[in-house]
């Protein structure tokens, strides 16, 4: 329902200006969302916390999966092609 009644629209307009301002609202309130959360988890870190904790760690692990991570990337928008 989703499809035919917001995205089949969309897809058949040639041009897509109007829709500028509501990927700069998006924008906007995805780096608000983004701001609220840093700022809520620094206004409520733990006391342990400080410069000698290791908050993230680097292993092996985060290549691999990055590289799953890009794959995947692509695959989603080559699917399409494929089938």
């Amino acid at each position: 329902a989703i499809t035919l009644l917001v995205l089949m629209p969309l897809s058949l307009a040639e041009d897509l200006r109007r829709l500028a301002f509501t990927s700069v609202v998006g924008l906007g309130v995805t780096i608000y969302v983004v701001l609220l959360v840093l700022h809520d988890s620094w206004a409520h870190a733990s006391p342990e916390w400080g410069p000698g904790v290791a908050v993230s760690e680097w292993r092996m692990g985060a290549f691999e999966a990055a590289v799953l991570y890009t794959h995947a990337f692509v695959a989603h928008y080559n699917a399409p092609k494929m089938f």
